[in-house]
Order: C-alpha cells, then sequence, then structure tokens
C-alpha cells in the first residue's frame, strides 16, 4: 500500500466521527472524539485532525468541475476553460461562460458550493483546535504542536478566501455562531496569519521534519512555503480599494519571502528539481522529490471521501478516448485549452506534452472516433477525431481545443477518481517566486540571480541542450517571467492569481485568439475578487456585499 493510502484512509475513518463541511460557518454538531478515546501516539492524533484534511481534499475534488475553487483559478484565465461547443450542443449553460467571460454575479450558480468548500476547512479546523484544547491529559508540547498543524491548514484556507473573495467573515472557534461573525478585510486577515505564522514555524521547526511520516499534511516546509505565497502576494492582499487599486506597497514582504525561499531551496530542506518534469505528476507521484505540499487522492480509498475523488480525467477526457486507458473513465469533453498557451510552448519543450493536440488514436493506431451526430462525414460515417488548437468560441464542436494531460492518467483510470497526489506547492515554484522578489526588489530589472533560478527551472523540460540558458539580464522582463509561469505550472490552480499580481487578469487579451466578442466581456478592475454569494447573505445579514457587487 503506498505511503498516502494510509493518510488517506485516516481522513476516511474520521469523516465517519463528524458531520459533513459546515454550510453558514456555525451550528455545525459534531460527534466528539473524547479525551477517555484519545491516546497521545501520532495515529490517534491523526485521526483527530483527518476531517481538516480532507476538507482540504474538496478543494480539488468535485462531482462537477466548476463545483471546485481550482476551477475558477483556472477557467478566469488564459490557460483552459470549459467552452458552450454550440455545434454539438455541449455545456450549455451561463454558469461556464460566466466563468471566462468574467461576468459573475453574487448568484452565478455554483459559487456558493466553492465558498462552502474553503469556509469546511475553517469549521473543520476550528473545531479539532477546540477540541484538542479541551484535552486536560494531553502533554502540553505534543498538544501545542498539534494545533500548531491546524492553525496552519487553518491558514491555508484563508489564502484561498482572501486570494479568491478578498474582504471575508473571520472566525476561529467553532463556538462562533453565524450572526456573531464579521467581515474582516483582507490586509487584517493577512495581518492576522502572519502572527500564525510568527506563532506555529517556531512549534513545527521543532517537531520531527521526518517528510514520510508528515506526506499531505502541513509540516514546517509546508507552512513555510505557504508563508512565502503569503509574502509574495501581500500587496494584493494588503490592498483596500479594489475599483481603483494603487498597490502602494509594492516590495512588503518581498525580503523575507527571499528568505523564506532561500530555506526551502536549501539541503537541509531537502527538495530537489525532479530531472523529469512529469515526475511530479504521475499517478504515483507521492516519491517526487520535488513536491513540498500536495492534497493526497487515492483512486479507491478517497473516491466517495472527497465527493468522487481527483476527477479532472473526467472533464479533460473525450468518451473516445476511454479505451486507450483501457479503464471505466466517462469523460465529458468538457476543458480546452486557449491556442495561445498551446503555441508559448516550442517543441523542444517538453512540457508541452501536457497538452494534447492533433489525431487521436487508440493503443492499437487506429483512429478515435467523433459521437456527436453533427460530426458525420458525407458518408454517414463518424469523423476521426482530431484536436483542433485554433478555434472559434462562436463555432466550437467536440473536437475544438487541445486537452490538458499533464496530470497522468494511467491504464485502468476509474470515472472520477484518480490517483495521483493535486500539487500544491513544488520547488519550481519557490525558485520562480525567489527570481520574482528580485527583480520586483530591482523595479522590474532582471538580476543575474534571477536569471540563473529561471534558467535552472526551464532548462530541465528542455531537450535541445543548445536551447538552455534562453534567459539573461536583458530579456528577461517582468512579461517573459509571467510567460515562463504559465509554462512552467500551467493546470496548477496558479494562473489567476499570478495575472493578478502582474496586473493582467482584466486585460482579457487572451480572448482574441478565440474570437471571443469583446462586448461580452467585463474588464472591471473589481474582478480580481469574487462577490460574496448570495446565499450565504441571507443566513447573515450582518454581513455586507463587497460595494462593487451590490
Amino acid at each position: 500500500m503506498k505511503l498516502h493510502n494510509k493518510i488517506v484512509q485516516a481522513f476516511m475513518f474520521v469523516s465517519l466521527l463528524t458531520c459533513g463541511a459546515c454550510t453558514d460557518l456555525s451550528d455545525t454538531v459534531y460527534s466528539e472524539i473524547t479525551e477517555e478515546s484519545f491516546s497521545k501516539n501520532p495515529s490517534s492524533i491523526n485521526l483527530l485532525i483527518g476531517k481538516v484534511y480532507t476538507s482540504i481534499g474538496t478543494y480539488i475534488a468535485a462531482t462537477n468541475p466548476n463545483f471546485s475553487p481550482f476551477y475558477y483559478n483556472v477557467c478566469t484565465t488564459d490557460e483552459m476553460f470549459i467552452p458552450f461547443r454550440n455545434v454539438t450542443k455541449e455545456w450549455n449553460n451561463a454558469k461556464f461562460s460566466d466563468a471566462y467571460q468574467h461576468s459573475w454575479t453574487p448568484t452565478t450558480q455554483d459559487l456558493d458550493k466553492n465558498w462552502e468548500k474553503c469556509f469546511g476547512i475553517i469549521t473543520s479546523a476550528n473545531m479539532a483546535i477546540d477540541q484538542v484544547n479541551s484535552f486536560d491529559g494531553m502533554e502540553q508540547h505534543l498538544k501545542d504542536v498539534t494545533i500548531a498543524e491546524i492553525r496552519m491548514a487553518r491558514a491555508y484556507a484563508y489564502y484561498l478566501l482572501i486570494d479568491l473573495w478578498g474582504d471575508v467573515p473571520y472566525t476561529v472557534s467553532s463556538s462562533d455562531k453565524t450572526s456573531d461573525i464579521k467581515k474582516k478585510t483582507s490586509a487584517e486577515i493577512y495581518n492576522l496569519m502572519m502572527k500564525e505564522f510568527d506563532d506555529c514555524l517556531p512549534l513545527l521547526k521543532e517537531a520531527k521534519k521526518d517528510k514520510s511520516t508528515t506526506y499531505g499534511k502541513f509540516n514546517y516546509w509546508a507552512a513555510l512555503a505557504l508563508k512565502a505565497k503569503y509574502l509574495l502576494n501581500a500587496k494584493i492582499f494588503l490592498e483596500t480599494d479594489r475599483v481603483n487599486p494603487k498597490y502602494a506597497d509594492e516590495k512588503t514582504g518581498l525580503d523575507e519571502c527571499i528568505d523564506i525561499c532561500d530555506e526551502l531551496m536549501s539541503p537541509e530542506a531537502g527538495f530537489e528539481l525532479e530531472k523529469d518534469y512529469f515526475t511530479n505528476f504521475k499517478a504515483h507521484n507521492e516519491n517526487s522529490k520535488e513536491n513540498i505540499f500536495v492534497i493526497p487522492f487515492d483512486a479507491v480509498y478517497s473516491k466517495d471521501n472527497f465527493t468522487l475523488g481527483f476527477g479532472y480525467a473526467r472533464h479533460c477526457l473525450h468518451a473516445s478516448q476511454t479505451p486507450v486507458y483501457n479503464g471505466t473513465v466517462n469523460g465529458q469533453n468538457g476543458f480546452s485549452v486557449y491556442p495561445s498557451l498551446y503555441k508559448t510552448f516550442e517543441d523542444f519543450d517538453v512540457r508541452k506534452n501536457g497538452l494534447n493536440a492533433g489525431p487521436q488514436f487508440d493503443a492499437s493506431g487506429k483512429p478515435l472516433k467523433c459521437i456527436k451526430a453533427q460530426m458525420k462525414n458525407p458518408d454517414g460515417t463518424f469523423m476521426d477525431l482530431d484536436f483542433k488548437v485554433d478555434f472559434d468560441i462562436n463555432n466550437c464542436d467536440e473536437m475544438s481545443g487541445a486537452r490538458f494531460q499533464k496530470y497522468e492518467y494511467e491504464n485502468g483510470i476509474i470515472t472520477d477518481a484518480m490517483n495521483n497526489d493535486f500539487v500544491v506547492v513544488r520547488l519550481a515554484d519557490i525558485m520562480m517566486m525567489k527570481a520574482e522578489c528580485l527583480m520586483r526588489l530591482a523595479d522590474g530589472q532582471a538580476t543575474q540571480e534571477a536569471v540563473d533560478l529561471v534558467n535552472e527551472v526551464r532548462n530541465r523540460s528542455i531537450s535541445d541542450p543548445s536551447r538552455y540558458d534562453f534567459y539573461d539580464t536583458s530579456n528577461l522582463t517582468m512579461d517573459a517571467l509571467l510567460e515562463e509561469r504559465r509554462r512552467e505550472f500551467y493546470g496548477e490552480a496558479l494562473r489567476r492569481t499570478d495575472l493578478i499580481r502582474f496586473e493582467k487578469f482584466t486585460d482579457m487579451d487572451w480572448v482574441d485568439d478565440i474570437h471571443m466578442d469583446r462586448s461580452k466581456i467585463r474588464t472591471e478592475k473589481y474582478r480580481t475578487v469574487f462577490p460574496l454569494p448570495a446565499n450565504y447573505l441571507k443566513t447573515a445579514p450582518q454581513i455586507e456585499q463587497h460595494p462593487y457587487y451590490q
């Protein structure tokens, strides 16, 4: 049994002891793990905090793609989206076009489900912290370290919340009632989280650092990487005006972010760039030396527990591709890749292999076929399936767009469940973050150290050695760095945050390559955050909607 199966099983077991994720942030009744039934060994601790990690798993898992916050971090950007394939009448729902047209509202369908997923993590964390605090017989240092880990999981949830929604309700106790919870600004929450890191990181640093026993958990290294993420985005989180943002604190946090990146890049941390880029995304990627924090999944054990598991194969694959993988995955033909993403790769860049374009074949080399009645040849036979890189959003069919296959789709893949662990942060990101900090501190100019870091990450994926060390201090601009981040991290739910930080999110230049009608695009600056869901506001009248969405 692979390492993280044991963790997932613990999460499944604890989910039987607790109710589902809270939808109104309070008043959830939990069955308790009593002090009498609790022992001080690590397995008992895993049971206690397992619900927290189960809740984190729902950030990626979804029965439908738009039920996951992952969707809104990818499909609102120039990476991929779910188009209405109007020729073949697939995915005809306004909630999908809302994302790529930036036209969401407080009542946009399923935004409230994403809200619930994020606050479900906080609710579970608050319950676990209060419960650990109630155990008088638990050794104090163990209690402190356990609570520190849970607080870091909660800090991750607040990172997602202020990134997605900006100013949000703030609660750190399971006894809080909905009517008592107040909204805080993203700046206030950012500063509160800095205090959380000050309190928790020393405790986690003293604790055992053996990554093999803390895989998929907020150990010291994962918590440190999370703090670096906060610091890198400080200028966004500390901005109080979303309509006319000024970003006065451009360099806040960058020096400390560099220090953290250096620590994560040190021999003591023990992380290394994998020689093969795709090792990080294999079906069994738990042995990656590059991945710092992942969300564990298992095709069997996490399937039902995580609301049908990590199932993005279902939404990326075409139904005709099922026999290719000898599995039961029911491809829904959803996500398409923006042409500009596919074309940003040179042929000698192996990262391009994570995107599937062109004619499709089965294992024997026989062409796969389209399946819709509209996709027939004049003689009545179905057309060969051929994913077209270039397409017109107004004339989409089932072959429009290259497809995402960065995460390995293994032989025998199960519908809605993959064995791959979802990568939240890895060493390549830390290296690119340091390069970005160095450039921002130099007013956007590349330093030689920044160039070396970006080249090291890029070179690993270049098959032609004559193309190594492409960047120098003259051509590594901020725009070039942003594009290199797109090539390295596509499909990792980082792009929306990157575009906002580089002040490109509302430009939406990428709509041109699919011939989208710009009159349908909302480009208001405030769309760097989403509206608070109308369904939530009905239960919390003391919380006001963001003024620009009222």
